[in-house]
């Protein structure tokens, strides 16, 4: 046997030295564990660094044990000073209107386990008092199922999106101010066709209540032709320019408006709006439709003039070339009108002239036309006859109807006509041609004792 004490030193040896290498491998594994979590850690650092968001970290009691580098910047605090501190030292929350801090309750966010998260006009004060428009989120971190070991609380500036927002509001106040105050009526409608909203002046034009309106279908008070032109509008509406008509709008007491409208598309929001802007025009409409019957028509005998006459033969020829008939055109004259002006004066002279337009008309089918072309001068359009012998009778019974006595203003008188007949296509292709023979004729019949009528082209 070998030596037991030699034999026990070579054992302490080398339990010492299997010591020695078990300490060094142990190091080793925790040098290349420190150099791995420094690596993550500096791995996290700089991808948190590089967000627009601030980071913050805590512990369960609220110590900040990480941020990143939008946090240092919003906040105005250093990482070596931040770190170490209690959140609340470092995020200084407070509503914008009324200056309230904001607590944030991150015990209960952690026992919770809830996030908390607000965008509600937010300033946040940093370390030299300024202030920034935020919002923040806080959520809790959470080790097992039932432990939260601290909380994330991330923060961002929301100072475009505020300026825009104030920009927005700054152009609905506007609009609104706009709106209320304008003279002309303005209404908001849905894609559907459904009124949204609308001024007081188109609650006004309409003689409803503002509150009438808002609900109303635009069909409900927009004539039938005029809702077919705004619906296809609104169907066809491609971009956003504007489109102008004018249409007729119901009021509450079922009499109608003329009004003139304007449509174009909006977005307001999310959503897709029909402004329409409605004027009441009926007056000027009136006013237009005057000015044009003053061109159409004679202002005494409110019978067509001269060149309505002339527009009804060219549309009557037209009809007569197509379909093969004939037209007749008449040429008439009262027989010493001068006279009955020198005796019973202008004022007496006018009503006979309105007296004897209204009793040719009381003789002429619907279809025929009486115009007065100046003076005493009359002419007729007989659109469709089958034989020239049917004018013939016409003009008789208009001289046997103007031979009647007249009882004008307590005056009592007799008066007779000579009247003048031309013949499409027989005596002439146009109008022109026709009116001019039939003045010839009338004026055969004044050479040939007036109080008569004669064809163009006959003989006595």
């Amino acid at each position: 046997m070998g030596n037991p004490i030699l034999l026990t030193a070579v054992l302490l040896v080398l339990a010492v030295i299997g010591a020695n290498l078990h300490k060094r491998l142990l190091k080793r594994k925790l040098e290349k564990a420190t150099v791995f979590l420094r690596q993550q850690h500096d791995f996290l650092q700089s991808t948190l660094n590089s967000i627009a968001e601030g980071v913050i970290v805590t512990n369960s009691e609220g110590i900040i044990i990480f941020s990143n580098r939008p946090a240092w910047n919003f906040s105005g605090f250093g990482p070596q000073e931040m770190t170490g501190k209690h959140f609340s030292e470092v995020l200084k929350f407070k509503k914008e209107l009324t200056g309230q801090d904001i607590t944030i309750p991150y015990q209960d966010i952690m026992e919770s386990r809830y996030v908390l998260r607000r965008e509600d006009d937010i300033l946040l004060e940093n370390k030299e008092g300024s202030e920034l428009f935020v919002g923040f989120s806080v959520a809790p971190i959470i080790k097992d199922k039932d432990l939260s070991e601290g909380v994330v609380i991330v923060f961002w500036d929301l100072s475009a999106q505020r300026d825009v927002r104030l920009a927005l509001a700054e152009s609905e106040a506007k609009f609104r101010g706009i709106f209320e105050v304008a003279s002309d009526a303005i209404y908001l409608i849905g894609l559907d066709g459904v009124v949204v909203d609308a001024n007081p002046a188109a609650a006004k034009m309409l003689f409803y209540t503002r509150d009438q309106l808002i609900g109303k279908r635009l069909s409900d008070f927009t004539s039938k032709e005029g809702y077919r032109k705004i619906k296809k509008i609104m169907e066809e509406a491609d971009g956003y320019k504007a489109v102008a008509l004018t249409v007729d709008q119901k009021r509450k007491d079922g009499t109608f408006v003329a009004a003139e409208v304007s449509l174009r598309l909006c977005t307001m929001g999310q959503e897709k709006r029909m402004v329409m802007l409605a004027r009441d025009v009926t007056e000027r409409k009136k006013y237009d439709q005057a000015i044009k019957h003053l061109a159409l028509y004679d202002a005494l005998t409110n019978l067509p003039n001269r060149n309505l006459f002339n527009e009804q033969i060219k549309k009557a020829l037209h009809r007569a070339k197509r379909n093969k008939y004939k037209t007749a055109v008449m040429f008439l004259d009262l027989d010493c009108f001068k006279s009955i002006n020198d005796k019973y004066g202008h004022r007496i002279g006018d009503l006979l002239l309105k007296g004897v337009g209204q009793r040719i008309s009381g003789i002429l089918r619907q279809e025929d036309t009486v115009a007065r072309l100046g003076g005493d001068e009359f002419a007729v359009l007989l659109p469709q006859i089958t034989t020239a012998a049917d004018a013939g009778v016409v003009a008789e019974k208009i001289c046997r109807e103007i031979r009647k006595p007249w009882f004008i203003s307590g005056y009592n008188f007799t008066v007779t006509l000579s009247i003048g007949i031309a013949i499409y296509p027989q005596d002439g292709e146009n109008g022109e041609e026709l009116l001019k023979n039939a003045d010839l004729a009338m004026y055969n019949t004044k050479l040939n004792g007036k109080d008569n009528y004669q064809f163009y082209g006959s003989k006595v």
